[in-house]
């Protein structure tokens, strides 16, 4: 089975390690280096660094007028895509046998580029792994084979995506084993809704919400963009918080040009 991987992020990585022990990759498909860090040098995506790693020929195209020819070349009989970032045009979805989605929520609940922050944000006490025959609308084919796992009570979405990550390959691994036996199943639209990513501009805690929301909140929002508040006239990354006694106690903050501390140690450091 000839696999064309397409993907991006860290994320990716387990499902791309059993796929490469299991199966044949021909091809993995990335987005441009992009800059990173103060110094905003060009930076290759954790998917392109594994792929040279392993000696896989790694593919960055910048638009899809010129990607004919690299499906033609490499002939993938399965494209597996997972956080890769953009949109597939119609003609590289219909090109191999199966174009296959691994999207990390419980479909048809929180479509889109946010599913596992959103999750947390609105308090959900489970989420998990679908894989997906990939459809021209955002996240609406038909589901092949659904993981569930329980959200834990202090878990916050970068610690979340971890284990999901590890789900995933399970879930894409059980997929491919029994591709042809599966009996897709279509998404109710009625139940759909929408995870769009996460901004700065709505990172902002509003402290007119319970303990419990806010909580939930700041750990949607860890490890990016980050929670904020205004505290004696400075912004604050807020990495923590918890629930005491019906309160909120916030934990960790970051202020400008500093480090990570301890809330009570900021407190105790202002004059």
């Amino acid at each position: 089975m000839r696999i064309m991987f397409m993907g991006t992020p860290e994320i990716s990585i387990p499902s791309l390690e059993i796929l490469h022990k299991k199966r044949e990759i021909c091809a993995i498909v990335t987005q441009v280096d992009k800059p990173r860090g103060r110094g905003h040098k060009l930076t290759p995506t954790p998917v392109a660094i594994w792929g040279e790693a392993h000696n896989i020929d790694v593919i960055k195209p910048e638009t899809y007028e010129v990607f004919l020819p690299y499906l033609e070349k490499y002939k993938p009989e399965i494209i597996v895509v997972i956080a890769y970032g953009k949109i597939l045009p119609k003609y590289v979805l219909d090109f191999p046998k199966a174009c296959i989605n691994i999207h990390f929520s419980l479909l048809p609940k929180y479509r889109g580029a946010a599913p596992v922050q959103r999750a947390i944000i609105n308090g959900e006490s489970e989420t998990g792994v679908c894989t997906m025959l990939m459809a021209e609308k955002l996240d609406a084919g038909d589901i092949l084979h659904t993981i569930k796992t329980e959200i834990l009570p202090n878990e916050n979405a970068g610690e979340l995506f971890e284990r999901l990550g590890e789900i995933g390959a399970e879930a894409i691994d059980w997929t491919l084993d029994n591709l042809e036996s599966i009996k897709p199943l279509q998404q109710d639209e009625q139940l759909a809704t929408y995870a769009p990513m996460l901004t700065k501009e709505e990172s902002f805690i509003d402290f007119s919400k319970t303990p419990e929301e806010i909580v939930n909140f700041i750990r949607g929002f860890n490890p990016h963009p980050v929670a904020r508040m205004e505290h004696d006239g400075e912004i604050l990354k807020v990495f923590s918080a918890k629930v005491t006694d019906g309160e909120l106690e916030i934990l960790e903050v970051q202020p400008p040009n500093k480090g990570k501390m301890m809330f009570e140690d900021y407190l105790r450091g202002l004059k």
